[in-house]
């Protein structure tokens, strides 16, 4: 859905070889909830500009929206996080670090959440740009997806199939669970983890999904999503919660619909490359490596219907 506040939407645009953070205005009369037919750019700010060759949006982490929607917070492949004013593009504060910032921010209480492939973990202020804890949490592999926060722990997850727990408030170190690296073929990425009613949820390069308790890291339960492939079976999809029920996808099988509270397998939907699901309107969507976006039935896997996108990653 649109937000009703912006009347915009803030992406991530390529311009021949600057990457850019763009609020796109709808320029049709439909209602709010519905997708525009045409929009304009309203305003763009740089964000990154390769010397040589051309930037495309998956170099940058998704913006993510703060304050009501007043606020933008995207990082990108210079190392910097910038916010910005939504309706203006105008920029707040820039923050710095080591290395590229492909992680999307999770933003609780004025506090800005977010990794960088410097294997660094950062609490950020949303008002002014500064860092809120002591130092970064310090990890040995890049940081590319977005964390979970609950009332007393964020979680993370690093490319060396490690998930990290540390205090909310001072980034004290919690615990660490971690997967062995698989002997195979892997493509060495991260969905992220999911936190709900105090258990998180996070899928490893070896094709299990782990259920673990948020307080100490102990293992609820744990499901092998690798089926009987051998390569390419990484559960890089954030898990999505619905209800009692938990959607996951592993590259080489699939996408899973699990059980929350045993981990049983429900079914299995057959397909490539699959990215993180959402769901709306009683449905499921997946889009996958085949170019297609599909519409599941979240009880039975099913497919309602199922549009060709063509050439580019879906996500």
């Amino acid at each position: 859905m649109f937000a009703r506040s912006l009347g915009a939407l803030i992406t991530a645009c390529a311009l021949m070889s600057t990457l850019s953070l763009c609020a796109c205005q709808r320029v049709d009369s439909h209602p709010d909830d519905r997708a525009p037919s045409a929009v304009q750019v309203r305003w763009q700010i740089p964000l990154y500009e390769h010397p040589t060759f051309t930037a495309f949006p998956k170099t940058t982490a998704s913006p993510q929206y703060a304050n009501n929607g007043k606020i933008v917070v995207a990082g990108s492949d210079s190392g910097d996080v910038v916010a910005v004013w939504s309706h203006t593009g105008k920029v707040i504060w820039r923050f710095s670090t080591e290395g590229k910032v492909r992680s999307t921010p999770t933003i609780v209480d004025n506090t800005v959440y977010i990794g960088s492939s410097d294997g660094k973990f950062y609490a950020i202020n949303l008002k002014t740009g500064t860092e809120e804890w002591d130092q970064p949490y310090k990890t040995i592999g890049a940081i590319t997806s977005a964390p979970a926060v609950n009332d007393d722990r964020v979680v993370f997850q690093n490319n060396e199939n490690r998930s990290y727990a540390l205090d909310r408030k001072t980034g004290a170190y919690a615990w660490d669970q971690g997967r062995p690296r698989p002997d195979f073929f892997t493509i060495r990425g991260e969905g992220g983890p999911t936190i709900v009613d105090n258990t998180v949820y996070a899928g490893y390069d070896d094709g299990m999904l782990v259920a673990m308790t948020a307080k100490d890291g102990a293992t609820i339960w744990s499901k092998n999503l690798a089926a009987n492939e051998r390569h390419f079976v990484d559960v890089d999809t954030k898990p999505l919660v619905v209800g009692n029920t938990i959607y996951a996808g592993s590259f080489s099988v699939g996408m899973y619909a699990v059980g929350r509270k045993h981990g049983n397998v429900k079914w299995i939907h057959r397909a490539k490359g699959v990215h993180t699901p959402a769901y709306g309107q009683g449905l499921l969507f997946v889009a996958t490596g085949e170019k297609e976006l599909r519409a599941l039935d979240p009880k039975t896997g099913k497919v309602q219907w199922r549009l060709k996108i063509g050439y580019g990653n879906l996500s």
